[in-house]
């Protein structure tokens, strides 16, 4: 009798795994607001609202709905205007929804902010992604975040109701950490394409983004 083998499937190429994108998202996204709500402003409560979780759900149900239709229409170079389309819907929520503009937040923050929206937007995706040439950035991905998860755990521990954390230090580890995050996103569209020279894609992106910041700063009333 012959033996009966079984094919394997391949998944759905259109689709995009929801629950690991996400968690993901969530798990990034909270890393920031621990460090401004928690860490920076003493304000526990803030980050326990559930109105936060409200609107990072709504965030995330935004980006992800642009991620399938895009990803459905251009296959694979979907990903080429999901990240500008995506950071957009990031950089409005700032001025517009939290009023965080270019006209009060310093260099540093405007730094900060790009690193931010580009890993909750990007990370979720590598995350979700099944393909094995990813595995290694996942697991940097996860490790980095718990990582600084840990170490803001500490920070709050021990400095939680002292006057003597400088909150520039802290704003320059939320860069760093963030810097280290959006990086492992670059390096994946690096890997997705096949290509070293996505890198000037994201350059192009960064000088966009601040010439947006110019703009804002000369006309805005």
């Amino acid at each position: 009798m012959q033996k009966s083998t079984s094919i394997k499937r391949p998944g759905n190429p259109f689709y995009i795994r929801a629950t690991p994108f996400f968690l993901a998202g969530f798990f990034l996204a909270l890393l920031g607001e621990f460090f401004v709500k928690v860490i920076l402003q003493r304000n526990l409560g803030d980050f326990l609202s559930p109105v936060l979780f409200g609107n990072y759900l709504l965030i995330f149900l935004i980006v992800y709905t642009i991620a399938i239709v895009l990803k459905n229409f251009m296959q694979k170079y979907y990903l080429l205007w999901y990240y500008p389309l995506a950071l957009g819907v990031g950089i409005s929520i700032e001025w517009f929804g939290l009023h965080n503009t270019p006209l009060i937040t310093p260099l540093i923050g405007k730094i900060g902010m790009f690193f931010f929206w580009t890993t909750i937007f990007v990370g979720p995706l590598l995350v979700a992604e099944t393909d094995e040439r990813f595995r290694s950035l996942k697991r940097a991905l996860w490790l980095t975040g718990g990582v600084a998860a840990g170490v803001l755990a500490l920070v709050a521990i021990l400095f939680f109701s002292s006057p003597y954390l400088y909150s520039g230090l802290v704003w320059v580890f939320f860069v760093a950490f963030y810097g280290v995050l959006a990086a492992l996103c670059f390096s994946y569209y690096k890997t997705f394409f096949g290509s070293k020279k996505i890198w000037y894609y994201f350059v192009l992106i960064a000088v966009l983004y601040l010439a947006v910041n110019m703009f804002y700063l000369a006309y805005a009333p």
